[in-house]
């Protein structure tokens, strides 16, 4: 089930769950006041892992 949260970067309501609720989780909040997503800043330092060296 999805649940309203605040957005981290712009504090404005998204989601948080499985997806399929998001319309019901977000009732009452018009889309111009949701929160329209961020581009993650991509790492250009590679991640170390045990199963690569």
């Amino acid at each position: 089930m999805c649940r309203q949260i605040l957005c981290k970067e712009c504090k404005k309501p998204t989601w948080a769950g499985c997806g399929q609720h998001v319309e019901e989780a977000l009732a009452g909040v018009p889309r111009s006041a949701r929160c329209v997503g961020h581009e993650k800043q991509s790492s250009t330092v590679p991640r170390r892992s045990w199963f690569r060296r």
